[in-house]
């Protein structure tokens, strides 16, 4: 499980949630959380302030 799908679960939030807050597609969510493609940079700052979490943890194993 990578920090993502955590913090996700934590948060109780769909994939479709988070992928409206980003204005992005719902399969690149589910893409990121099963590792086939890495979260792109341009997402991380967002995703920590909308967290409140380092964006070093989004990506990593866990």
């Amino acid at each position: 499980m990578i920090g993502l799908e955590y913090v996700l679960n934590l948060y109780n939030l769909q994939h479709i949630e988070l992928a409206e807050k980003l204005g992005i597609k719902k399969q690149n969510i589910n893409m990121w959380v099963k590792g086939r493609q890495n979260i792109p940079k341009k997402y991380l700052p967002v995703l920590e302030e909308l967290f409140g979490i380092d964006q070093f943890y989004f990506g990593r194993e866990l």
